[in-house]
């Protein structure tokens, strides 16, 4: 017997062969059985039904997402492709270029021929040169134009000899443009591309257009080189221009100003004779009145030698554009004065070493001036730092650059000192805070002792009630502020045996400087002028001292507020040579390159 089969027991039941309980429980089995069966048939069928519909939805989504990932590769393959076509145009447009060749074919892909297409009006490169007395001696803006090829939303382009590649909202250079910066060497051979390639065919040809443009240098304007005390900017306008960026600051190491506005990079190169040294005390190329008075007194000392108390001297000067008074019984410049204006000494006053001035001259009392009195009057010409400053800002303000993250006592979600602390130590690296502002009593040591510090502060820069800023170790600092720096209140700021040439505050033309109230500063304030301001306005005075060098418009110098000129200034440069570029030599050529299909 099949114990599985209901019809099968029934026919034991009907044989007589069971016993009663046995035939009820399998008539009873057979009535279950019978009844359930449909129901189980139909389940079974609703199963199948649904399988197959798990099958079809998992099949569909899995060709789905196989068809976004066959067009994603089939795209990246093509925008690697143009890549490569785009390259090749860099290599035969530098043969054009150069004259090596009158024209040169680059086969497009068959596919993707007309993506491609040539924008003339695609960015411009300008080419300026302004001489050591503020003159421009070359202003030349030349067109760049593009190739491009478009897919979706990337873009890759030869434009000024490299090849570039837009997506979204970021740009990187694939291969380098021609522009070349070595040993004090600038060659820009500038290439413009022309013509109306708009996807027609499966070649791309490029011609030359005349022979190539000398710009510079140039004997017929009196161009020549080597430069001579000047200042060469070179802007690109592109699309690209943050990538550009990049290219400029690997290839000079100094910090370039980028105008997201106008899609503008501007890199600066300094000549060499034109990174100037402090000269004195007070150095103002611009503005109308000083004033040292009130018994001020502006001397000397040479940190090279010694610290003040060691060496202090009568060896300062003062230089201004501007006129002077010195007044105020025991007021001493000990050391040279240079005005461009009118100069007063009144009597108490005096002046122990030459005088010379532009304008009208005012001597009273007893011996004002210790040395010779001439109209032989020379101000020098001093780069504004507002440009570094902008271009450090931007440049250090970018967290993949800066080092805060590796500075333990620097908060860099918020670009601040950490709170809940008195005292904060940074040693040497690059770093970018939003403000500093040190209260009663707190501390912010900058260690040199492994390499040189540089430190952006975007905001205010403030010592408060007996707290201190001190330079440790042998290497440099260079803080470029831009806000407003005040030391008060018997605050410092200050390095170790008044050590001038390792502090360097750069600050903004129109910004103003504080040092008073008993308060230190070691180093040197930079912010001569720049346009229509007359350079940063800096006050010394109730009792404040100065230890290093001013350069800017020093409003007045004034209760006992004195100023030690540092001579081991003479030997610094104002601009680090390790992040700023030196030009000697520059060479411009312009070639337009024709493009067609």
């Amino acid at each position: 017997m099949d114990r599985r089969d209901p019809l099968s027991a029934e026919r034991l039941v009907a044989d007589g062969s069971m016993s009663d309980g046995a035939n009820r429980f399998i008539r009873n089995e057979a009535l279950t059985r019978r009844m359930n069966g449909p129901r189980r048939a139909q389940s079974e069928v609703v199963g199948v039904v649904l399988l197959l519909g798990l099958t079809i939805v998992v099949t569909g989504a899995t060709v789905a997402i196989g068809s976004d990932a066959i067009d994603s590769t089939q795209q990246q393959v093509e925008s690697t492709n143009a890549e490569n076509v785009l390259s090749h145009v860099d290599a035969k447009a530098s043969l054009v270029a150069l004259g090596s060749a009158e024209s040169q074919s680059i086969d497009l892909p068959r596919t993707d021929a007309d993506r491609y297409a040539v924008n003339p009006d695609a960015g411009w490169v300008r080419v300026r040169y302004v001489n050591g007395t503020g003159d421009e001696n070359l202003n030349e803006t030349m067109p760049l134009g593009a190739v491009t090829y478009t897919n979706d939303d990337a873009e890759i382009a030869y434009q000024g000899g490299g090849v570039w590649r837009s997506q979204g909202n970021g740009t990187m250079m694939i291969t380098p443009p021609e522009i070349h910066y070595e040993d004090g060497t600038l060659t820009l051979p500038i290439i413009s591309m022309n013509g109306s390639a708009n996807g027609g065919g499966s070649t791309m040809t490029l011609t030359q257009t005349g022979a190539s443009t000398v710009v510079y240098p140039n004997a017929s304007r009196d161009w020549t080189n080597p430069l001579t005390e000047g200042t060469v900017y070179v802007t690109i306008q592109s699309d690209y221009y943050r990538a550009w960026a990049r290219y400029f600051e690997s290839r000079t190491r100094t910090d370039i100003d980028v105008d997201d506005s106008r899609q503008q990079v501007t890199m600066r190169l300094v000549e060499s004779t034109n990174n100037p040294t402090v000269g004195g005390a007070i150095v103002s190329t611009a503005g109308d009145h000083l004033r040292i008075q009130s018994g001020a007194i502006v001397d000397s000392y040479n940190s090279s030698v010694g610290n003040y108390s060691e060496t202090a001297a009568e060896n300062t000067s003062v230089i201004t554009a501007g006129s002077v008074k010195v007044q105020g019984s025991g007021t001493r410049v000990k050391g040279d004065l240079v005005a461009g204006g009118d100069v007063t000494v009144q009597s108490g006053a005096q002046i122990t070493g030459d005088l010379s001035y532009g304008g009208d001259l005012t001597l009273r009392g007893s011996d004002p001036v210790g040395g010779t009195v001439s109209g032989d009057v020379s101000i020098p010409s001093l780069s504004s730092a507002d440009g570094m400053i902008n271009a450090k800002r931007d440049t250090l303000r970018n967290d993949s650059v800066n080092d805060n993250d590796a500075a333990d006592d620097i908060d860099a979600s918020t670009d601040s000192l950490r709170d809940g602390q008195t005292s904060w130590e940074l040693d040497a690296g690059r770093y970018y805070l939003s403000d500093l502002v040190l209260k009663q009593d707190e501390q912010l040591t900058l260690d040199t002792t492994d390499g040189n510090i540089e430190l952006v502060v975007d905001g205010r820069l403030k010592l408060k009630g007996d707290s201190d800023v001190t330079v440790e170790g042998e290497g440099r600092v260079n803080v470029y502020t831009n806000g407003p720096l005040r030391v008060q209140s018997d605050a410092r700021m200050v390095v170790p045996d008044q050590n001038a040439p390792q502090l360097w505050v750069y600050m903004k033309s129109h910004e103003q400087a504080k040092i008073q109230g008993h308060g230190v500063f070691v180093g040197v304030i930079y912010g001569p002028s720049s346009g229509p301001n007359p350079g940063v306005s800096v006050r010394v005075q109730s009792t404040a001292d100065v230890y290093g060098g001013i350069v800017g418009y020093v409003d007045h110098t004034q209760g006992s507020g004195n100023i030690h000129y540092d001579e081991a200034l003479r030997g610094e440069n104002v601009f680090d040579t390790e992040y700023v570029a030196t030009i000697n030599y520059l060479h411009v050529t312009n070639q337009t390159v024709n493009v067609s299909t």
